[in-house]
This record gives C-alpha cells, structure tokens and sequence, in this order.
C-alpha cells in the first residue's frame, strides 16, 4: 500500500520483477493489476461513497472559504426516488476575487472530458493575470458540453463576476457545440472571439487546404489595421475565391486583431490558456469527483502561495514577460525615425511606413498599442525622443502592483472526510453512465490530421540533403553513390565466397 501511495502509476511488469525479487513468488500480471486497482480504491476513494458525501463537502468548501460558490444540478423525478447528481459549479472566493481585482476582463473558455469511471466533462474559465499567465476563475463538471450546459455555466458565471454591461467582459473559446447560441441566449452583448486555431480546422476541413491558403487566413488574422485586413483577404480572393467565401461568412471582429475592441488590453488569437489548465489538471481527470476537485484545489492554493513569494522577490514596475516584451519593441525602435508636431502628437517613420503616435491618449496608427496596452516600436521611439520612461506608460494591468491583487486571496485548506460538516440533505446517486465493452478509453480522439505523437517533430515538407554526395532529395542510407561503390565490393566478396567453397569441396574429396 506504501508503495502504490507514493506512485499508484507504476508499470505491471516491474511489480511483478520487485515481487519476485523480494518474496521469491510468481505472480500474474492481472493480479497486480487488481492489487493496483484495489490499492486505487483505498487510496482516491470510492465513487459511489463520495456522491454520497458531496453535499457535505459543499458545506464545507464555503465554510472554510467563506464567499465560494457552490451548485449543484440535481435529477430527481419524484420524491420517494434518490437523486442524481447531474452538475455541480464551483467558484472559489479568492479566485473569483483575484480575478476581479487584478485581470484583465477576458475570459477563456473550454471544455475537457473526464477519465474515471463515471463520464463526462469539466467546463472551465480561464483568465490572464498581469504576468499573461493563466488564472483559473472557474469550473463546472456536467454531462456533457451542449446547448443546455454551456447557458447555465456562463449564467453561473456571470451571476458570481457581474454582469457584462458593468464589467464589459470578453471571452475567447474554441467553437465548441452550443457555446456561441449560448452567448445570445445568456449574454448578448460580449465580445466574443474564436481561436483562430480552430477556425483554420474547420477552413481545413472545408477543403481549404496547402500552406499559401493557410498563410493568408493567419495574415488577416494577425492584421492590426483593416487596411492590412482588406489586403489580405483581397488575395485570399484571388488565389481561392470559396475559401475567401467561407471566411468572408465569419464575423472578422472574432478572429481579426484589425476589428478587436481596445477594452480588454489583449491581442489574443488563441485559446492557449484554456488548453494549459486542461494540461494542467490532467492528473486529477482519471479520480473520483470530490478527489479530483480536491485535488485542483490544493494545486491552484499552492499555486496562489508559490506566486506571491517569487513575485514578492523581484523589483521594478512591470511583470517580467511584459518587460521582456518592451525590451524587445524597444530594440526595433531603433530603425523609426520621430518627428514632434506638438500637443503630444508624434509622426514616426519606420522603414518607408509612416504612423501616428498621440502620446496624451496613448495610441498608435498601427493599433499595436491601443490593444495591448503595452508600447509598440512606434511608440518607444516616440517617448525616448520626449525624453520619458516606456515603463510609465504600460498599462497598469501589467504591473507587479497588479499581479499581487491577483494572488493576494489566500485558497484556506479544508480537513479530510471525517471532519467534514454533516448535512441533513438525502445522499445522492452517481450518474447512470452505460459501461462500454471493452477497456475504458483514456485518451481523447485526434483529428486526422494531428500528429500521432505531439512531442515529435514531423519532417514532413522539410528537404533532406545526402551527407555522400551533398544532393538533395534522398540521405545516406539511399544514396545512389553509394550503391555503385557497394555493388564493386559486393561482387568481388561473392567472387571470394566461391572460391573457397570450391577449395573446400577439392579437399573433402581428397579426404574421401
């Protein structure tokens, strides 16, 4: 039990090595498999028991992090049958907090499945803190992502943050089934943004395929001014007029920098973040429901302390990426050329391009700066000439001052089982999920078109040059060069080969 405490993962065939080693004893693999299981079961806890135990571990969560919210959906057509448990949504006081005082109002929001033994999936929103790192805000474990669970995940939401006319929330999500009706049913009025990365999956799937169509969609994307836009979408026209069509379908204000409001400070495309915390609590997916929320709980109050000592440590204004971020506009600063006109208004020259730089409202011609909040080369150049500081004219949503709000609500841990707070509320019943024939399915279902293994680069369209003869199109292995050499010496061993066969056979005649 020691053993499977410290690393329940461990291989089968080395279980059965160490048995034999130890107790001299043979033993199957499918036992070790069961002891593992049984172990696993002692160890994370019973399903059935936790569904039991979830309304007091509800109780208390928001007795010991006073302000959480916590609901819960629970199917129960009559009174004289248990309930079962459907959803549960979850806000932690100092996340819902943190968020709220130091980040951005972007919202990303995703969805990732459940491993264990009773299905399903865990909707979450993620937000970025001043260091553009994520910041977990909330999560939700439903049946599954559809019309019905994304609208009352983002009504949930909604009601803990506010509302989006007070708050002007932006969210940014993968296109998933039901999430952009949900948008109009719940909130109207958001911008919401698409991850371009999934829109090119879709424009793939489409037909829309080779890399100068990709290219094209990733340039407009990229485009910080419509003029830049129009351009690009005017050669995507010329090189393929459907998939122009299909893109010109799709609202650009979801998916074009060039069309992006200014509020929420970000220039994001992607969804990365949302995909980093499904990483990010991908060991606790497999376990049973009070475990793995526990589990993401005691990560996310380790993460919260670990954050606020090494930031506590360093000195400045700005968070470390943002400075490593001006650093670098301010080394293609160096190629503009300003001109003062006055009243804070700069023209700024940089490689035959020309662009307007208003130091008072802060804003660019390129609208790098406008959305970002951090200065562009443009207006670096513009703010040494005055003779200022780039650092006293980053947003103040990318200061240190800023990050610590973020963290400075402390995650309070919470007892084990036994001293949990008793409920009068009738134990519910874990979801009635048909078991599947067969091994229970762990990873998720790839694309065609994903790599097999992602951490393996392909070499697919890369052009492969021979260390024989320094011609491209094959490698050493086939070189033609070589064969030639090759075949020389192979006859002449085939010629030797012979000859002795023949001196043998003459002597065993002999002999005979």
């Amino acid at each position: 039990m020691q053993k499977f405490r410290y690393d329940l993962n461990c291989a089968t065939v080395g279980l059965q090595k160490e048995i034999k080693d130890k107790f001299h004893v043979d033993v199957g693999r499918m036992q070790v498999y069961r002891a593992r299981k049984s172990a696993e079961k002692v160890i994370d806890g019973d399903d059935n028991e936790q569904y039991n135990r979830i309304w007091d571990y509800c109780e208390t969560l928001k007795a010991t992090n006073v302000g959480t919210t916590t609901l819960m959906l629970v199917d129960r057509p009559t009174l004289d049958v248990a309930g079962t448990f459907q959803r549960l949504y979850i806000c932690l006081q100092a996340t819902k907090e943190g968020f709220k005082a130091g980040c951005r109002p972007l919202i990303g929001l995703d969805g990732c499945f459940l491993k264990g033994n009773q299905k399903g999936q865990i909707l979450s929103a993620v937000g970025r803190d001043a260091n553009d790192n994520m910041y977990p805000i909330a999560m939700a474990i439903v049946e599954t992502e559809s019309k019905d669970s994304w609208p009352w995940f983002l009504d949930c939401l909604l009601k803990d943050l506010g509302p989006v006319e007070q708050h002007g929330w932006a969210f940014i999500s993968d296109r998933q089934k039901g999430l952009i009706q949900s948008f109009d049913m719940v909130c109207p009025m958001a911008d919401h943004k698409s991850c371009v990365r999934h829109l090119y999956a879709n424009y793939r799937d489409k037909g829309h395929k080779g890399k100068a169509l990709k290219d094209n969609l990733w340039a407009a994307a990229t485009a910080y001014t419509e003029h830049e836009f129009l351009e690009q979408m005017g050669e995507l026209k010329k090189l393929c007029p459907k998939a122009y069509e299909y893109l010109d379908n799709v609202d650009p204000s979801m998916w074009s920098r060039s069309y992006f409001t200014d509020y929420s400070k970000s220039d994001l495309l992607v969804n990365n973040l949302s995909e980093s915390f499904n990483s990010y609590i991908l060991d606790a997916r497999d376990k049973p429901i009070i475990t793995m929320i526990e589990k993401i709980r005691r990560k996310l109050m380790r993460r919260f302390q670990l954050k606020r000592e090494g930031m506590s440590k360093l000195t400045g204004k700005i968070c470390p990426k943002i400075q490593a971020k001006l650093d670098n506009e301010g080394l293609k600063s160096s190629d503009c050329v300003s001109i003062y006109a006055g009243n804070g208004l700069f023209e700024v020259e940089c490689r035959h391009q020309r662009s307007v730089v208003n130091l008072s409202k802060r804003t660019c011609g390129c609208r790098k700066w406008d959305l970002t909040g951090i200065p562009c080369q443009h207006a670096i150049s513009a703010i040494l000439f005055d003779g200022s500081v780039p650092e006293d004219y980053v947003h103040p949503y990318y200061t240190i001052e800023t990050y610590m709000k973020a963290y400075e609500p402390i995650i309070y841990p919470v007892a084990s089982m036994e001293q949990w707070r008793r409920t009068s509320i009738d134990p519910l019943e874990p979801p009635k999920d048909k078991i599947q024939r067969g091994r229970p399915k762990i990873k998720r279902k790839r694309h065609p078109s994903e790599p097999k293994n992602p951490y393996k680069l392909s070499k697919a369209g890369t052009i492969i040059k021979c260390s024989e003869c320094k011609k491209v199109g094959h490698n050493s292995r086939t070189c033609p060069s070589k064969k030639d050499k090759c075949l020389p010496m192979l006859r002449r061993h085939l010629q030797q080969t012979r000859s002795k066969q023949l001196e043998v056979q003459g002597l065993l005649l002999q002999v005979l």
